[in-house]
């Protein structure tokens, strides 16, 4: 990660749920209502919603020292032509 950094790249790190840092983000978000920007959309079958990515800026760092950011899974409503 400090390579991507350093060449001034952007990652975004999946944690598990056991993870320290997961258990404070959900304990905070409780109180707390972040700005979500979409990261990345997935369409899938036309009668299945989309797969959207959704991150937000976490409000401390990483163990590691990196900026966080946080991010749901979340299916968006689609009509019968598949669009959204």
């Amino acid at each position: 990660m400090a390579h991507i950094v350093k060449n001034k790249g952007r990652f975004v790190a999946v944690l598990p749920g056991s993870c320290k840092e997961d258990a404070q983000f959900r304990a905070w978000i409780v109180d707390h209502e972040p700005e979500w920007t979409e990261a990345l959309r997935r369409p899938r079958r036309l009668v299945e919603p989309d797969d959207v990515y959704e991150i937000t800026e976490a409000p401390w760092p990483s163990a590691e020292g990196y900026r966080g950011l946080d991010g749901v899974i979340r299916a968006t409503p689609t009509d019968q032509s598949g669009s959204s």
